[in-house]
């Protein structure tokens, strides 16, 4: 059967929808993958980078809204317990958060009133700081940790990475700053950058080959608390205190026992993590 011009009309414009369609079609399905691949990589990416990723580009506002709104703090220093006491001053400023994380963005000012460090501090309980104003400041480091009362429970919160900016000065020339990768150890496929200072290579869930420079020691067991421990390690306080990318906390196990033996009361200084995980149940 022969077929007419309205006839050839009707047949190539149903050959345009059905190519229409499949191209819709085909759309829809290259956008649901692009859409799933992202929402993978987001969920894969550890705590710390996206917590970093979300307020390093708030962090020249933070910086100055910490000099308006630190709150100070001061203490009396006896070095060597002699009776010569010398005053550390300090102001320190934290910032809400919409959820509670083991990182949450701080800053210290000096005696000067000068920025001394802004960047991401490390909680063992996730915070909001929410309430900050009316937490007690119990003790601020020359390192820039910070020690607070969070209703009447002490909590130790370590400076765990450095914000350098155009307007924020380094805690430390050369160290580690922003999200860069720490590089500070071996773990799934990912290898060290960083060999001049302590780096780590995962041996199992809790043992570590612990190296200083191009010296290894024999392997290390770890308390590990909030892990498992999967991501690399972000923070390294020698070989002691460790933290990696999604909060895990590991210390050295003989350490940790020890302290937990002799401590009679919390140190006001970084080691207050520590006596923070006695009798607490470790990871398995």
């Amino acid at each position: 059967m022969r077929c007419g011009f309205e006839c050839v009309v009707r047949m190539v414009f149903r050959a345009i929808a059905q190519a229409f369609s499949i191209a819709r079609l085909l759309f829809i399905f290259l956008l649901g993958v692009t859409v799933f691949s992202c929402v993978v990589a987001e969920a894969a990416e550890p705590t710390f980078y996206a917590q970093c990723r979300k307020l390093l580009p708030r962090a020249n506002d933070f910086a100055k809204e910490c000099l308006e709104r630190a709150r100070p703090f001061s203490r009396t220093f006896y070095p060597s317990g002699g009776t010569r006491g010398e005053t550390e001053s300090y102001s320190a400023y934290f910032k809400s958060l919409n959820a509670p994380s083991h990182f949450v963005l701080g800053c210290i000012l000096n005696f000067k009133h000068a920025l001394s460090f802004v960047g991401l501090y490390y909680s063992a309980q996730p915070l909001d700081m929410a309430h900050f104003d009316d937490d007690k400041i119990v003790s601020i480091t020359p390192n820039d940790d910070v020690n607070l009362l969070i209703q009447g429970v002490q909590h130790t919160l370590i400076a765990a990475r450095q914000f350098q900016t155009d307007e924020i000065p380094p805690r430390l020339k050369g160290a580690v700053a922003n999200c860069d990768n720490a590089g500070l150890e071996t773990i799934n496929g990912l290898n060290i950058t960083a060999i001049n200072g302590w780096h780590f290579r995962k041996l199992t869930d809790d043992r570590l080959e612990v190296c200083l420079a191009d010296y290894c020691e024999a392997p290390h067991s770890y308390a590990v608390f909030f892990g498992p421990h999967d991501t690399p390690i972000i923070y390294a306080l020698n070989k002691l205190i460790l933290i990696d990318g999604n909060g895990a906390l590991l210390l050295l196990q003989p350490y940790y026992d020890n302290a937990c033996k002799g401590w009679k009361r919390q140190p006001l200084d970084i080691y207050g993590i520590i006596y923070e995980m006695c009798g607490k149940k470790a990871a398995q």
